[in-house]
């Protein structure tokens, strides 16, 4: 399990993991840097639910997620590393 994926769990299923109680632990450079990552793939999942359709494709060591929303003919690609694409995986984002 990854620095990312360990985050991830604890602030979704621990309660009372936050930022103000764990400030010394969560305020470091590398946590901020896993916080930023996690607030982008939430912004991707919700984008992923109202997405007409998403195309996902292995790309340069990792993921190239393909989004189309043809009512505002938009498109929309994310690129995710392969701890992020498992990550997505297990919250049912992917398939």
């Amino acid at each position: 399990m990854g620095e990312l994926e360990r985050l991830a769990r604890r602030l979704r299923e621990e309660p009372g993991y936050s930022r103000n109680r764990r400030f010394e632990e969560l305020s470091s450079p590398e946590a901020r840097s896993l916080r930023a990552r996690l607030r982008r793939l939430s912004g991707l999942c919700s984008e992923l639910a109202r997405a007409h359709s998403v195309a996902v494709e292995p790309a340069d060591g990792g993921y190239r997620v393909t989004l189309w929303f043809p009512s505002v003919r938009a498109r929309r690609q994310a690129f995710l590393t392969t701890e992020e694409h498992a990550l997505l995986r297990s919250w049912g984002q992917l398939r």
